[in-house]
């Protein structure tokens, strides 16, 4: 599978609220930042930082309630994470960076292009979601509810495998699917729960006209079922200067099974 780490050292920033997130730095060049899915945390972009990194100053961070940052034990809105994204970038005197988000952290970097527009240069939301249909927005609201009331997020996590990885990935790397699905097991129940109905409670259908990123990839995997085709065409047609990208025969996980080819269409569009 490559290459893990990924590059840079853990890092820590406290805000003033008391909240810390973990963060890692890595490369040297026109500056990126990576976000990371719910129940993820910034070591999913260990494969593709370091094609990244030679030509990028790549930062990843855990979002709040992820890996090293701060589990946050009471329900927060999606401002919240624009909110440390904004003090992290401060923190770190940027005034500007690119932004890539994956599923929950697409829709966070939608948030962030909509909330803080003069720190996005470019912008890629990948596996990611708006414009629901009826249906959609009932079946993530039930796996949302479902968390809530205390279901187990392992419970949760198997049950989401078949939706994240190929078939034939899931039969040859066994051993990768357990670990993701270990992965999500050991987030705080309360934080895991939290955060995915953030995911679930939020689509800016309406809203991405105004963004005014310079450019915008909107990417997904041909089999998605949870950032659709239908999703990342309709994401594509309502944001100014952007364009999709469709990886073929994939499902969710992305950073999981094609690092490489996401590191790749990447790598692209950041330096076109």
């Amino acid at each position: 599978m490559g290459e893990r780490n990924g590059g840079g050292e853990d890092r820590f920033f406290e805000k003033d609220s008391g909240l810390t997130l973990r963060y890692r730095i890595a490369g040297k060049g026109p500056r990126v930042t990576l976000n990371h899915g719910v129940g993820s945390d910034l070591e999913s972009w260990d494969e593709v930082v370091p094609i990244l990194s030679p030509h990028f100053t790549v930062l990843r961070y855990d979002m709040r309630g992820h890996g090293g940052s701060t589990k946050v034990r009471a329900p927060f809105k999606i401002d919240a994470f624009v909110d440390d994204y904004r003090a992290l970038l401060d923190h770190l005197g940027w005034e500007k960076s690119s932004f890539v988000g994956f599923s929950l952290g697409g829709l966070v970097s939608q948030a962030v292009a909509l909330g803080m527009p003069e720190r996005i240069e470019k912008l890629a939301i990948v596996a990611s979601v708006a414009g629901r249909t009826p249906e959609e927005r009932k079946t993530v609201r039930e796996r949302a509810d479902n968390l809530a009331s205390g279901n187990k997020v392992g419970h949760a996590a198997k049950a989401a495998a078949e939706r994240w990885f190929t078939d034939e990935f899931i039969a040859k790397n066994p051993e990768l699917v357990a670990e993701r699905v270990r992965k999500a097991e050991a987030m705080d129940p309360q934080c895991y729960g939290y955060s995915y109905d953030v995911f679930a409670s939020n689509d800016f259908i309406d809203d991405l006209h105004k963004i005014r990123a310079e450019k915008t990839l909107v990417a997904t995997g041909e089999h998605d079922p949870t950032g659709t085709v239908r999703m990342a065409n309709l994401i594509a047609e309502r944001i100014p200067n952007a364009r999709t990208h469709i990886f073929p025969r994939y499902r969710h996980s992305l950073l999981g099974e094609a690092p490489r080819e996401v590191a790749g269409v990447l790598l692209d569009f950041l330096k076109d």
